[in-house]
């Protein structure tokens, strides 16, 4: 039986819902472009396209970030072929995308690794290629990006790409959740409450679940509560329960 399946059914991650949660399989409705949403601006290239694309000034930020992209700068080709995927100040060209972000995910910036993973994993501007796609998140994953660490726990979990391995799922979604990934840290309250690959641990099932309750997600609350009222030994106010004092 396939790891995620042993979680509890309340959880709602089977294996194609948890590839839509991590946005590895993304429904497209009536052949419409997904605006990719999952696709991360990478900050420290200039602060004035920073500031300009925070504002919606999409053309003055691309202008920025491409003179700089074409000097090689890696945050700038990252969020220049970002702009290229959602189609923000300039056409959407999928192939300009990767074209991008590919450059600076081979200079190491984790964002871009991060990105150029899921577009990989996606098939948007490139062959879908999940081993790859596993490949490019474990490298951003090893330089510490929490969003590619949770994303590689849970491809781990699924055997999605990678061995389905609960231990080693465990472990990148700690390193996640150990830097406030709202995700791993519910995905870990489930692991610890299943014993999933490890013993049943409810104390540690009560801690990830409320620290991912604490950052207003509503799985987690909601199990959180579940736990509690089911164990009379972790049961305290509700009050306090999501009291972030």
């Amino acid at each position: 039986m396939n790891a995620v399946a042993k979680l509890h059914p309340r959880l709602h991650l089977g294996g194609s819902a948890l590839l839509v949660e991590v946005g590895l399989r993304m429904s497209v409705p009536n052949g419409r472009a997904p605006s990719m949403p999952w696709l991360l601006i990478a900050e420290g290239a200039s602060t004035d396209a920073d500031a300009f694309y925070s504002e919606g000034k999409h053309e003055k930020a691309l202008a920025i970030w491409r003179s700089l992209a074409d000097e090689g700068d890696a945050s700038a080709q990252n969020n220049l072929g970002v702009m290229h995927a959602r189609g923000e100040g300039v056409a959407r060209n999928l192939a300009a995308a990767v074209d991008w972000v590919g450059l600076s995910a081979r200079q190491d910036l984790a964002t871009a690794q991060y990105n150029i993973g899921f577009m990989t994993a996606q098939g948007a501007g490139v062959s879908r290629d999940k081993p790859l796609a596993a490949q490019w998140m474990r490298k951003a994953a090893e330089q510490g990006h929490a969003a590619a660490q949770s994303t590689l726990g849970m491809l781990h979990l699924l055997g999605d790409g990678v061995a389905e391995d609960a231990a080693e799922a465990t472990r990148w979604l700690l390193e996640a959740a150990n830097q406030g990934e709202a995700k791993a840290q519910y995905l870990l309250g489930s692991i610890y409450e299943e014993g999933l690959g490890c013993d049943v641990d409810l104390t540690g099932a009560f801690k990830w679940y409320r620290q991912a309750a604490l950052q207003d997600h509503r799985q987690a609350a909601e199990k959180l509560l579940e736990l509690c009222a089911r164990n009379p030994a972790l049961r305290m106010p509700a009050s306090d329960l999501l009291d972030r004092n």
